[in-house]
């Protein structure tokens, strides 16, 4: 049984990872609606005047709270059409990237699906920088949707795109690629791009070239990386074969991001592996994947690394 994470915030923005959730969920899963609500309330009064059922007596501060976010909990729950997948409620005090990490733990979850850049009811901006936080801190995969991503009110992907770049630590995105592709009887897609500018000598590039560097030498140097690239990917492409996944891939040629981008659709999703490198800002497997977050025109899920995950248990 998968149990999933989606938290909101009272806007449509969040709502739309909700059919995400049920389907990474899956048949017999569970979603956990995840409501976070400040532990200082002192200025709800004059936003809430919402009075109780029968009398013009405004709620209480705290009353509101509550009683709006059970509202919008139920709202996120009429999004869930399966029958099948069980549907949690949780609402609780405190910053909203440590409630939804916090609930990872609660409800022993084995991913996280939220929208970026989402409004809380009351013009409170909730999610996007939250989202940031939640994907450097969090022990499991978070599916981040942003406002742009075209396809996501669908909840249906075309593709499982795996970028790898032969390190270990990248192929740690596999097993959950093949585990989404699964849910949502997709292929997946392995890729690995090679850029020319990393081929080249040091001493090559820029105005003070070596003279040793041959053009000779620059071919074999790129057909090494465009091997080593390919193996990368047969490899990988073989490997989600064996476990009964319908999987391909290629080998492209140019900066990574551009690369990726250029190939990745709307319908796609893009599954690769993050890890908390130092820093608010450089909290992904480079700035690579730090700008396919921000910019792609597909979804993208991050899967913490093994290393980040042992620290976060520790």
């Amino acid at each position: 049984m998968t149990v999933v994470i989606a938290p909101i915030d009272g806007s449509e923005l969040a709502l739309r990872a909700v059919p995400w959730a049920a389907r990474l969920a899956g048949p017999e899963g569970t979603v956990v609606l995840v409501r976070a609500i400040p532990a200082e309330r002192d200025f709800i009064g004059t936003v809430f005047p919402m009075a109780a059922a029968g009398s013009t007596t405004a709620l209480s501060e705290e009353d509101a709270w509550v009683a709006t976010a059970r509202a919008d909990v139920d709202e996120a729950a009429g999004e869930i059409d399966d029958a099948t997948i069980a549907v949690e409620r949780a609402i609780a005090e405190g910053n909203p990237d440590e409630v939804i990490v916090a609930a990872v733990a609660r409800f022993n979850a084995d991913m996280i699906a939220m929208a970026s850049h989402g409004r809380g009811t009351i013009g409170r901006a909730i999610f996007g920088s939250v989202a940031d936080r939640v994907a450097r801190t969090s022990p499991v995969p978070v599916l981040i949707l942003r406002a742009n991503n075209e396809a996501a009110d669908d909840a249906a992907i075309a593709r499982v795109i795996v970028p790898l770049d032969g390190s270990a630590l990248a192929e740690e995105a596999l097993p959950v690629a093949a585990e989404v592709a699964q849910h949502f009887n997709a292929p997946v897609y392995v890729v690995s791009a090679v850029d020319p500018s990393s081929t080249m000598p040091a001493g090559s590039r820029g105005l003070f070239q070596a003279p040793a560097v041959t053009p000779e030498i620059v071919e074999r140097l790129w057909q090494e990386a465009e091997n080593a690239a390919g193996d990368t990917v047969a490899d990988a492409v073989a490997r989600l074969q064996a476990q009964g996944i319908e999987a391909s891939g290629a080998t492209l040629s140019g900066s990574p991001f551009f690369a990726i981008s250029e190939i990745a659709q709307p319908d796609d999703l893009l599954v690769l592996t993050s890890h908390g490198r130092g820093g608010v800002r450089r909290w992904l497997l480079g700035s690579v994947a730090e700008k396919l977050v921000r910019e792609a025109p597909a979804p993208v899920m991050l899967v913490p690394a093994s290393s980040r995950v042992a620290a976060i248990e520790a």
